[in-house]
């Protein structure tokens, strides 16, 4: 009888969610977020710890949130070098850019994310064409590599 009482006390205790359990280790990992976009937004593919699809969201020149199906956060961005160059016979704009981020403020799976890595990428922009000369408007497409390492909690 005693063996039957603690069992089902136990058992009680662990559907109510009463027990002790092991706490979880933080994970950390390498990291590699792609992005690529035009005029019309961005998409970023993250492989390693975080491993999504999602849409990097701009918020001024040095931060973006970047939103997944799970989750969401903020990525500071400083640029470290920049070489813009634009033709204007051809009325066409290239950049190469690199610098350094790191990772904050996560919500949902990304809840206490931290994280820091380098990036370079680059862009292309292609000015429309006017009686003047060309245009302030126009489209433009990017590619950005960022490779680091990300601790989930």
């Amino acid at each position: 009888m005693r063996k039957t009482l603690l069992a089902v006390t136990m058992m009680v205790a662990a559907l109510a969610g009463t027990t002790a359990r092991p706490a979880l280790a933080a994970t950390t990992g390498a990291q590699r977020f792609n992005l690529f976009g035009d005029n019309n937004g961005q998409t970023v593919i993250a492989s390693g710890t975080v491993f999504a699809v999602g849409e990097s969201i701009p918020i001024d020149e040095d931060h973006d949130r970047f939103v997944f199906p799970n989750g969401s956060f903020l990525v500071t961005h400083p640029e470290t070098s920049n070489d813009e160059r634009f033709n204007e016979v051809a009325c066409l704009g290239t950049a190469t850019f690199a610098g350094t981020y790191t990772l904050s403020q996560g919500t949902g799976a990304y809840a206490g994310i931290s994280g820091s890595g380098t990036y370079s990428g680059k862009a292309i922009f292609v000015a429309d064409r006017t009686p003047t000369g060309c245009s302030e408007e126009g489209s433009a497409w990017f590619f950005v590599s960022a490779p680091g390492s990300v601790t989930l909690p």
